[in-house]
C-alpha cells in the first residue's frame, strides 16, 4: 500500500487532480477566505460601524418585556416571528426583531432607530452566499469548502515527504523552490485548523440542500423535521389572540437558576396568541456550542430546554459548527489566532496559483495576462471591499448595491490590469489605493462620531488602522529611500569605471 502511496503515477495523478482543483475554485476560495477573516470580528465591527447606538452594561429583566412589547406595537400586521436579542459581552446592545424589521433599543425600552444593514452585512452576503441569494447561494459555498477539503487532502497525499519536511523552507534558492516551500509548509502548520474550517463550513452552507434532498423521501417534505433533532421545531398552535407571555419573570426564573449562563435572545413563535412558543436562547460559556434552547410558559416558569449542550454528542457536535468555523468560543485570543491562521490560508491559495504560473513561466509559456489578473484577484479584492465601505457609511449605498459594486469593480479592475506594465506595479496601485481608502475612512468615520471611550471597539478599530497607514508610509519612505541609494550607488560605480 505505501508503495502505491508513494510511487510517481499516482503521485502525478494526485497533482494533476490538485491543480486542476485549484485553478477552478481559486478565486471563490480566496473571496471565503478574505471574506471569513474580517467575519470574525463581526460584533467588533458592528460596533465600529455604529458607535453611537445605546449600550448596556446591565438591564434589568423588565426592560425587555417593555421592548418586545413596543416591538409588537410597532406594527398593525400580524406577527410569526418576535425576538429580542439581548446584550452580551461581545455585543452589549439590545434588538427587537419583528419578523424582517428590526429595531434597537434605548435604556428606557423604546425603538431608537430601525436597523439598517452596513458593510459587515456585505461581507457577509458574500462569505456566505457569494452574493448569490437564497438556496443557490448557501450550497456554492458549501461546495467550494467541499473542493478545499479535497485540496488539502490531495494536497498532503500528493507530497509523500510534506510532513517529514515540515519546517524545511529554502528561502534563499530560486523563487520557483521558495514558494513551493511556502505553500506545503504553511499548508502542513495550518492542515488541522484549515480542515476543521473546511468541513464546517461545507456542513454549514450544504445543510439547507440536504434537507431539500431528504424532506421528500422522509419526511413528507417538512424540512423543518430534518433539522428536528438538532435544532428543534416550531409547532403551529392556537391562533387565539392573547397577552405576550411574562418575560421579565421568565428572565428572572432563568437567571436565578442557571446563573453561569447568559441570555442571547428571547424567541417567541406566533406572539400575543394562546398557542405561542417562548423560549430563551443561552450562551454556554466555556464552550464551543452556539448555545442551547430554554422554553417556558405563559407565566414565565421554564419547561424544558433543546438539548444542545447535554442532548446526544451528535447534536452537540452540530451545535459547534458556526462557533468552531468562526472562533467565537474563547474570546478576543482565539479570534487572534483564527486571524493568523486564516491569513495563511490565503498565503496558501495566493502561493498555490503563483507555483503554477511560475512553472508556465518557467516551461517558456509564461501568460503576463493571468499572472496581472490574479494579482488583481489577491490585492485587488481588499481595495474594493474598502471602497464598498466608504458610501456604505455614509449610508449611500445598500447591501444590494454594494454587491453590484463588487462585481462590476472586479471586473474593471481586471480590464485595467490590462495595461500595467506588470504584476510589480499592480501590487503597488492597489495596496496604495487600500491605503488612501482607509485613510478616507477614517475621515468619514471621525467626521460623523468624533471620539469615544478608547476601549470602544471603534477607537480600538480606528487605532489599528491608523497603525497599519502608518506603517505602511513608513516602510514605503524606506523602500523608496534605500532604492534611490542603490541607484545613486550604481552611477557612481559605473562613472569611476568610465
Amino acid at each position: 500500500m505505501k508503495a502505491v502511496l508513494t510511487s510517481k503515477s499516482w503521485v502525478s495523478r494526485l497533482l494533476n487532480a490538485h491543480r486542476s482543483v485549484a485553478l477552478a475554485m481559486a478565486v471563490f476560495i480566496y473571496f471565503l477566505s478574505i471574506t471569513g477573516m474580517v467575519m470574525l470580528f463581526n460584533d467588533e465591527i458592528k460596533r465600529w460601524q455604529e458607535p453611537d447606538i445605546p449600550e448596556f452594561s446591565s438591564y434589568a429583566p423588565e426592560l425587555v418585556g417593555i421592548a418586545a412589547q413596543n416591538g409588537m406595537d410597532s406594527t398593525d400586521e400580524s406577527v410569526h416571528h418576535l425576538s429580542v436579542e439581548l446584550p452580551i459581552p461581545a455585543l452589549p446592545r439590545m434588538k427587537v426583531h419583528v419578523d424582517e424589521t428590526d429595531w434597537f433599543i434605548d435604556a428606557d425600552g423604546k425603538l431608537e432607530r430601525q436597523f439598517v444593514p452596513g458593510w459587515i452585512d456585505f461581507i457577509e452576503k458574500i462569505h456566505f452566499h457569494l452574493t448569490v441569494p437564497g438556496l443557490l447561494g448557501t450550497t456554492l459555498v458549501g461546495i467550494v469548502g467541499v473542493q478545499l477539503f479535497a485540496l488539502l487532502l490531495s494536497g498532503v497525499l500528493a507530497h509523500p515527504r510534506i510532513f517529514r519536511d515540515a519546517f524545511l523552507w529554502r528561502r534563499n534558492k530560486q523563487v520557483l523552490l521558495s514558494q513551493t516551500d511556502l505553500h506545503n509548509r504553511i499548508g502542513v502548520w495550518g492542515l488541522p485548523f484549515h480542515i476543521a474550517l473546511t468541513l464546517t463550513g461545507a456542513g454549514i452552507g450544504l445543510a439547507s440542500l440536504v434537507a431539500v434532498a431528504l424532506a421528500p423521501v422522509f419526511y413528507e417534505g417538512d424540512f423543518g423535521k430534518v433539522f428536528e433533532p438538532a435544532f428543534g421545531t416550531e409547532v403551529e398552535g392556537d391562533k387565539t389572540p392573547g397577552p405576550l407571555p411574562n418575560i421579565s419573570q421568565a428572565l428572572t426564573t432563568f437567571q436565578k437558576e442557571k446563573p453561569d449562563l447568559i441570555p442571547w435572545y428571547i424567541m417567541l413563535h406566533d406572539p400575543e396568541t394562546v398557542g405561542q412558543e417562548a423560549e430563551i436562547l443561552a450562551i454556554h460559556p466555556r464552550r464551543a456550542i452556539y448555545g442551547d434552547n430554554y422554553h417556558f410558559d405563559q407565566q414565565g416558569q421554564l419547561t424544558h430546554q433543546l438539548g444542545t449542550s447535554n442532548g446526544p454528542a451528535g447534536q452537540q457536535l452540530i451545535a459547534t459548527f458556526y462557533s468552531l468555523h468562526f472562533g467565537d468560543f474563547g474570546g478576543i485570543i482565539v479570534k487572534g489566532l483564527y486571524l493568523i491562521l486564516g491569513f495563511t490560508l490565503c498565503m496558501v491559495v495566493h502561493s498555490g496559483i503563483k507555483i503554477w504560473l511560475l512553472r508556465r513561466r518557467q516551461r517558456g509559456a509564461a501568460s503576463p495576462l493571468l499572472e496581472k489578473q490574479w494579482a488583481t484577484v489577491v490585492w485587488g479584492t481588499p481595495a474594493i471591499l474598502l471602497f464598498a465601505a466608504i458610501p456604505m457609511q455614509l449610508s449611500w449605498m445598500t447591501v444590494g448595491q454594494a454587491v453590484w459594486l463588487f462585481w462590476l469593480g472586479f471586473i474593471a479592475l481586471n480590464i485595467v490590469a490590462v495595461k500595467a506594465s506588470g504584476v510589480d506595479q499592480l501590487k503597488r496601485w492597489y495596496l496604495h489605493s487600500c491605503v488612501a481608502l482607509i485613510i478616507g475612512l477614517l475621515g468619514v468615520q471621525w467626521a460623523r462620531y468624533g471620539g469615544f471611550n478608547r476601549w470602544h471597539p471603534y477607537e480600538v478599530i480606528n487605532g489599528l488602522l491608523v497603525l497599519f497607514v502608518f506603517g505602511y508610509i513608513v516602510n514605503w519612505w524606506q523602500a523608496k529611500k534605500a532604492l534611490a541609494q542603490s541607484t545613486e550607488i550604481s552611477a557612481h560605480t559605473q562613472s569611476t569605471v568610465t
